[in-house]
C-alpha cells in the first residue's frame, strides 16, 4: 500500500519538525515522494536498513540519485519520514473516535483492532518503525519517541477508565507497553497468506487481554497502594 498524501502533525514538544513536510511540492512531486518512501520501506524490510543504499533505492524507485536528493537530504531523513508518516496514521483522530464510545472494553477493542489493521495494510512501514527507529539521529529520535508516547497514553487513559480502584500510573504504563508488545510481536511471524488471518489473531489477542485485565483488576496489582 502506497503512502497517502503526507500530512504530519509537524511539531512536538521537542521543537523539531519534519523537514520534508514543510517543503512546497506539487501533487505530482508528492506522489513521487510517497513512492520513494514506500520503496525504501520495502527495501529496509527486505535487506535491512544498514545494508540498503541510496543506489538501491534509486534503482528500485526508478529515480536518479540526484532526484532522490531533491526530496531527501539523506537515508536517515527517508527513514524518519517513513516512521513519522506511519505514526501520524496511528494517531490520526483516535482520541475523538474513542471518545464517541461509551464502553471502555470497546474502546480497547477499537484501539487494538485499528492497530492491527494499520499494520496489515502497511507491513514494511510498521516494521521500519519497530526495527529501525533507534538508528535515527537524537533530534529525530526524540521527536518520534514523543509521538509514540502520545499514542501509548491513549490506551493508558482507557485502562484507567476500566478500574474502580485508584490505579498506579507506573503500573498502568507498564501494562500499556506489555499490551503493545504482545500486538507488535505479531509482525515478526505473521504472514498475510498464512493459515491464520489478522482478524483471527485480533480476536485471540483481545480475549487474552481482556480476560487477564478483568482478573487482575480485581486484585491490588494495579492500585496505587498494595
Amino acid at each position: 500500500m502506497r503512502f497517502e498524501t503526507i500530512t504530519s502533525t509537524a511539531h512536538t514538544e521537542s521543537g523539531y519538525s519534519n523537514p520534508v513536510i514543510n517543503k512546497s511540492f506539487s501533487e505530482k512531486e508528492w506522489r513521487k515522494v510517497e513512492n520513494i518512501l514506500h520503496v525504501a520501506a520495502v527495501l529496509f524490510d527486505r535487506n535491512g536498513y544498514i545494508e540498503t543504499s541510496l543506489k538501491d533505492i534509486s534503482a528500485e524507485a526508478e529515480v536518479s540519485k540526484g532526484g532522490i536528493y531533491h526530496y531527501f537530504s539523506s537515508k536517515h531523513e527517508m527513514l524518519f519520514c517513513i516512521i513519522d508518516t506511519y505514526l501520524d496514521k496511528m494517531i490520526g483522530n483516535v482520541e475523538e473516535e474513542i471518545a464517541n464510545l461509551s464502553d471502555p472494553d470497546m474502546k480497547v477493542r477499537y484501539l487494538m483492532d485499528r492497530h492491527l489493521a494499520l499494520y496489515a495494510s502497511n507491513p514494511p512501514e510498521m516494521r521500519a518503525m519497530l526495527n529501525h527507529t533507534r538508528v535515527l539521529p537524537p533530534d529525530q529520535l526524540r521527536y518520534v519517541t514523543e509521538k509514540q508516547k502520545r499514542y501509548a497514553r491513549m490506551l493508558t487513559g482507557v485502562l484507567a477508565e476500566m478500574t474502580d480502584r485508584s490505579p498506579d500510573p507506573r503500573r498502568l504504563t507498564a501494562i500499556t507497553y506489555f499490551i503493545f508488545g504482545m500486538y507488535n510481536s505479531i509482525m515478526h511471524w505473521h504472514k498475510a497468506d498464512g493459515e491464520i488471518s489478522i482478524e483471527e489473531i485480533g480476536e485471540i489477542c483481545f480475549k487474552l487481554l481482556m480476560d487477564g485485565w478483568h482478573s487482575m483488576s480485581k486484585t491490588s496489582l494495579i492500585s496505587s497502594s498494595r
